[in-house]
Protein backbone atom coordinates (compact mmCIF):
# COMPACT_ATOMS: atom_id res chain seq x y z
CA UNK A 1 0.00 0.00 0.00
CA UNK A 2 2.80 2.46 0.83
CA UNK A 3 5.22 3.86 -1.74
CA UNK A 4 8.22 6.17 -1.47
CA UNK A 5 11.27 6.99 -3.57
CA UNK A 6 14.74 8.16 -2.64
CA UNK A 7 18.01 8.42 -4.56
CA UNK A 8 16.85 6.35 -7.52
CA UNK A 9 15.31 3.63 -5.39
CA UNK A 10 11.64 2.83 -4.92
CA UNK A 11 10.46 1.62 -1.50
CA UNK A 12 7.16 -0.23 -1.55
CA UNK A 13 5.13 -1.97 1.15
CA UNK A 14 4.13 -5.36 -0.22
CA UNK A 15 2.50 -7.95 2.05
CA UNK A 16 3.69 -6.20 5.22
CA UNK A 17 7.34 -6.04 4.15
CA UNK A 18 9.32 -3.21 2.56
CA UNK A 19 10.57 -4.16 -0.91
CA UNK A 20 13.32 -2.03 -2.47
CA UNK A 21 13.50 -1.68 -6.28
CA UNK A 22 15.69 0.25 -8.67
CA UNK A 23 14.15 2.64 -11.18
CA UNK A 24 13.86 -0.11 -13.83
CA UNK A 25 11.75 -2.21 -11.44
CA UNK A 26 14.47 -4.72 -10.53
CA UNK A 27 14.04 -5.92 -6.95
CA UNK A 28 17.16 -5.09 -4.95
CA UNK A 29 16.24 -6.48 -1.54
CA UNK A 30 13.54 -6.94 1.10
CA UNK A 31 13.52 -5.37 4.55
CA UNK A 32 11.90 -7.51 7.23
CA UNK A 33 9.61 -4.92 8.78
CA UNK A 34 6.20 -6.33 9.62
CA UNK A 35 2.73 -4.82 9.74
CA UNK A 36 3.45 -1.67 7.75
CA UNK A 37 0.88 0.20 5.73
CA UNK A 38 2.28 3.59 4.70
CA UNK A 39 5.91 4.58 4.24
CA UNK A 40 8.18 7.59 3.91
CA UNK A 41 11.96 7.70 3.46
CA UNK A 42 14.82 10.01 4.36
CA UNK A 43 18.55 9.74 3.71
CA UNK A 44 19.07 7.43 6.70
CA UNK A 45 15.66 6.16 7.74
CA UNK A 46 12.41 4.56 6.68
CA UNK A 47 9.26 5.65 8.52
CA UNK A 48 6.24 3.35 8.55
CA UNK A 49 2.79 3.54 10.03
CA UNK A 50 1.36 0.36 11.47
CA UNK A 51 -2.41 0.63 11.35
CA UNK A 52 -3.05 -2.69 13.11
CA UNK A 53 -1.28 -1.74 16.35
CA UNK A 54 -1.37 2.08 16.27
CA UNK A 55 2.41 2.42 15.94
CA UNK A 56 4.72 4.57 13.86
CA UNK A 57 8.17 3.05 13.48
CA UNK A 58 11.51 4.35 12.28
CA UNK A 59 13.91 1.85 10.71
CA UNK A 60 17.44 2.32 9.45
CA UNK A 61 18.15 1.46 5.81
CA UNK A 62 18.94 -2.14 6.83
CA UNK A 63 15.51 -2.64 8.38
CA UNK A 64 16.63 -2.39 12.02
CA UNK A 65 14.16 -0.59 14.26
CA UNK A 66 15.50 2.75 15.53
CA UNK A 67 12.40 3.83 17.46
CA UNK A 68 8.72 3.04 17.84
CA UNK A 69 6.07 5.63 18.68
CA UNK A 70 2.80 4.66 20.33
CA UNK A 71 0.39 7.08 21.99
CA UNK A 72 -3.36 6.97 22.60
CA UNK A 73 -3.74 10.28 20.73
CA UNK A 74 -2.85 8.52 17.48
CA UNK A 75 -5.08 5.64 16.51
CA UNK A 76 -5.24 3.92 13.13
CA UNK A 77 -2.27 5.81 11.69
CA UNK A 78 -2.37 5.99 7.92
CA UNK A 79 -0.31 8.42 5.89
CA UNK A 80 3.21 9.27 7.00
CA UNK A 81 5.67 11.89 5.68
CA UNK A 82 8.88 13.42 6.93
CA UNK A 83 10.50 16.82 6.56
CA UNK A 84 14.14 17.72 6.00
CA UNK A 85 14.73 17.99 9.78
CA UNK A 86 13.68 14.38 10.40
CA UNK A 87 10.31 15.22 11.92
CA UNK A 88 7.55 12.79 11.02
CA UNK A 89 3.98 13.81 10.18
CA UNK A 90 1.24 11.21 10.59
CA UNK A 91 -2.50 11.31 10.03
CA UNK A 92 -4.69 9.34 12.41
CA UNK A 93 -7.88 7.94 10.94
CA UNK A 94 -9.84 7.31 14.15
CA UNK A 95 -9.46 10.79 15.67
CA UNK A 96 -9.07 12.55 12.30
CA UNK A 97 -5.89 14.26 13.41
CA UNK A 98 -2.44 15.23 12.22
CA UNK A 99 0.50 14.84 14.59
CA UNK A 100 4.18 15.60 14.33
CA UNK A 101 6.72 13.28 15.94
CA UNK A 102 10.15 14.70 16.62
CA UNK A 103 13.13 13.05 14.89
CA UNK A 104 13.99 10.94 17.97
CA UNK A 105 10.50 9.42 18.26
CA UNK A 106 10.07 10.62 21.85
CA UNK A 107 8.32 13.98 21.56
CA UNK A 108 5.11 14.64 19.66
CA UNK A 109 2.49 17.30 19.23
CA UNK A 110 -1.05 17.15 17.88
CA UNK A 111 -1.08 19.73 15.08
CA UNK A 112 -4.61 19.54 13.82
CA UNK A 113 -7.95 17.96 14.69
CA UNK A 114 -10.48 17.69 11.89
CA UNK A 115 -14.23 17.77 12.32
CA UNK A 116 -16.77 15.19 11.26
CA UNK A 117 -16.98 14.27 7.61
CA UNK A 118 -13.25 14.22 7.06
CA UNK A 119 -11.18 11.11 6.62
CA UNK A 120 -7.46 11.93 6.40
CA UNK A 121 -5.70 9.20 4.52
CA UNK A 122 -2.41 9.97 2.80
CA UNK A 123 0.07 12.76 3.42
CA UNK A 124 2.96 14.19 1.45
CA UNK A 125 5.59 16.76 2.39
CA UNK A 126 6.75 19.07 -0.41
CA UNK A 127 10.27 20.06 0.57
CA UNK A 128 10.58 22.83 -2.03
CA UNK A 129 7.47 24.65 -0.80
CA UNK A 130 7.60 23.55 2.87
CA UNK A 131 4.03 22.37 2.43
CA UNK A 132 2.05 19.40 3.68
CA UNK A 133 -0.55 17.84 1.41
CA UNK A 134 -3.22 15.78 3.13
CA UNK A 135 -5.50 13.56 1.10
CA UNK A 136 -9.03 13.03 2.33
CA UNK A 137 -10.50 9.78 0.99
CA UNK A 138 -14.08 11.00 1.44
CA UNK A 139 -15.63 14.04 -0.10
CA UNK A 140 -16.60 16.42 2.64
CA UNK A 141 -18.22 19.78 3.00
CA UNK A 142 -16.08 21.37 5.68
CA UNK A 143 -13.05 20.85 7.86
CA UNK A 144 -11.91 22.99 10.75
CA UNK A 145 -8.80 22.85 12.91
CA UNK A 146 -8.97 23.53 16.63
CA UNK A 147 -5.72 25.50 16.88
CA UNK A 148 -6.50 29.09 17.89
CA UNK A 149 -4.28 30.27 15.01
CA UNK A 150 -6.08 28.23 12.38
CA UNK A 151 -8.76 29.81 10.32
CA UNK A 152 -11.68 27.74 9.22
CA UNK A 153 -10.90 25.82 6.03
CA UNK A 154 -14.01 25.13 4.05
CA UNK A 155 -13.77 22.14 1.73
CA UNK A 156 -15.83 21.36 -1.32
CA UNK A 157 -16.77 18.43 -3.49
CA UNK A 158 -15.04 19.78 -6.59
CA UNK A 159 -11.52 18.52 -5.88
CA UNK A 160 -10.10 21.84 -4.76
CA UNK A 161 -7.23 22.33 -2.37
CA UNK A 162 -7.54 24.46 0.76
CA UNK A 163 -4.57 26.12 2.36
CA UNK A 164 -4.12 26.76 6.08
CA UNK A 165 -1.22 28.97 7.14
CA UNK A 166 0.17 28.68 10.64
CA UNK A 167 3.30 29.66 12.53
CA UNK A 168 6.34 27.43 12.54
CA UNK A 169 6.72 25.26 15.60
CA UNK A 170 10.23 25.99 16.88
CA UNK A 171 10.15 23.06 19.30
CA UNK A 172 10.15 20.71 16.34
CA UNK A 173 12.30 22.82 14.03
CA UNK A 174 10.13 21.87 11.08
CA UNK A 175 9.86 25.23 9.32
CA UNK A 176 6.75 24.23 7.38
CA UNK A 177 4.26 26.94 6.71
CA UNK A 178 1.19 25.53 5.00
CA UNK A 179 -1.14 22.57 5.08
CA UNK A 180 -3.23 21.75 2.02
CA UNK A 181 -6.28 19.50 2.18
CA UNK A 182 -7.04 17.69 -1.02
CA UNK A 183 -10.48 16.18 -1.46
CA UNK A 184 -10.88 13.09 -3.60
CA UNK A 185 -7.09 13.09 -4.02
CA UNK A 186 -7.00 15.74 -6.72
CA UNK A 187 -4.14 18.19 -6.32
CA UNK A 188 -4.80 21.76 -7.34
CA UNK A 189 -2.17 24.07 -5.91
CA UNK A 190 -3.52 27.46 -4.87
CA UNK A 191 -0.07 29.09 -4.95
CA UNK A 192 0.10 31.99 -7.45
Amino acid sequence: MGLSQLNGKIYMVIRDKVEVFDISGKKLHTLATEGNKYISTSENNIFCSKYSNDNVCCFDMNGQEVWKFHNDSLQYPYGVANDRSGNVFVVGCKFRNLIIIQYDGKTYKNLLDLEKGSSPHAICYNEDKNTLLISDDKECESMKGDWPELEEAVGSNDGTSHKINHPCENQFNSGYSQIHFIHTQVIIDTEK
